[in-house]
This record gives structure tokens, sequence and C-alpha cells, in this order.
């Protein structure tokens, strides 16, 4: 995880966290892939994206 990655985790938790607590477990294992190349970032904001809109 660079330095973006950090910054960005607390703001994607509290967005989820907003909800309920399943919320921010389900965003953390959606945005989870370890092994591709590329930030970490996009694939958290990707994940929280598709929790934020299945429990609307």
């Amino acid at each position: 995880m660079g330095l973006g990655d950090v910054k960005l985790a607390p703001a994607i938790g509290a967005l989820l966290g907003w909800s309920s607590w399943t919320n921010v477990w389900w965003g953390t294992a959606a945005g989870r892939d370890r092994r591709s190349q590329i930030a970490f970032g996009p694939f958290m904001a990707i994940g929280a994206l598709a929790v934020s809109l299945t429990t609307i």
C-alpha cells in the first residue's frame, strides 16, 4: 500500500461505516486483490461503491 491508499482508506471506512459495520467488512473484502500490479486505491473505491449501491 502506498501513501495515497493510506489516505483514502479512512474516508472509505467512514463512508461505509455511516451505514453499518457490516458494510465496512464487505467493502474491505470487495476491494481486496493482492495479485495485481496496479494501485490498490481503485479497487478500494470500486469495492466501496459496490457495497454502497447494494445497500441503498
